[in-house]
């Protein structure tokens, strides 16, 4: 199962149309900000970016033997954690093993005392449940646009019902998709339908477990860098992150970056078990 699942990592996606997005947005817009958003119901992601003058001002008053850092604060509760941060990155991926929480981030620097001196504070941002809520999840309302594409589609593959029925089916899912990220509630939403879904066909108590695996990393702009031997996009500043949807087994994922004279390598190995 684990040889088969490795075949399909990095399988190629059918090549696109070219599709002409205009410039690249650029790397920084000089203004200092700090943003948070939710991953899932475990997970959440901060990007920020600080500028030079506003880095300074800080330093100026902290002094020598300063650690850049992440403040996490748990709202819920009213507790904190740190994040080292390393020197130049511009994103984090927190575990905060806390569905239905409610968090904000800030970022700044401690001093040798542990004296915490704020640049930016980000919004605040709840994660998701990690179960059913209560109650009846509403079925996605299929619009009069989107009722006269069906239609059209109906006229144009009447001669095979078959098939007409197919694509009915997948563009009714896409609409429903399309009202979830519209909504706000992606990742609560599709849980609880999901989980409907498959509660319906047992009739009874079930448990269903998925597992992710964020892998994600910095190294030098403009370096190679390959995962299981393929070759990974980096972002202009280095950063990647690739996401993995587990099943059970023993996995290996080696790691190599280099720069054309010098090569570093890290091997994570991951196993997961249901029992």
């Amino acid at each position: 199962m684990a040889e088969n699942y490795y075949e399909n990592l990095f399988r190629k996606e059918p090549q696109k149309p070219y599709v002409d997005l205009g410039p690249a947005l650029p790397q920084n817009y000089g203004k200092t900000r700090i943003v948070l958003m939710a991953v899932d119901p475990w997970w959440l992601h901060t990007y920020w970016e600080v500028t030079p003058e506003d880095r300074e001002n800080v330093l100026k008053i902290v002094g020598d033997g300063a650690r850049e850092v992440l403040r996490v604060y748990n709202l819920s509760d009213g507790t904190h954690f740190d994040i080292d941060l390393i020197p130049g990155v511009k994103n984090w991926y927190i575990n905060v093993n806390k569905p239905d929480g409610k968090f904000k981030v800030s970022i700044g620097f401690l001093d040798s005392n542990g004296n915490f001196y704020e640049i930016a504070s980000s919004n605040e941002m709840i994660t998701p449940p990690a179960s059913v809520r209560e109650g009846k999840v509403e079925e996605a309302v299929v619009t009069e646009s989107e009722r006269l594409i069906l239609a059209s589609i109906d006229r144009a593959l009447a001669d095979s019902s078959a098939f007409r029925e197919l694509i009915r089916e997948q563009l009714v899912s896409k609409i429903a998709q399309w009202q979830v990220l519209s909504s706000g509630h992606l990742a609560s939403e599709g849980l609880a339908r999901e989980y409907r879904e498959r509660g319906e066909k047992k009739r009874g108590f079930f448990l269903e477990v998925g597992t992710r695996l964020i892998l994600h990393g910095r190294t030098v702009p403009g370096a190679s860098v390959k995962v299981m031997g393929k070759p990974v996009t980096l972002m202009p500043d280095g950063t990647f992150k690739l996401e993995f949807d587990l099943p059970d087994g023993e996995f290996v994922f080696p790691v190599e970056a280099t720069d054309g004279f010098e090569a570093e390598k890290i091997t994570i190995k991951v196993e997961r078990e249901s029992k």
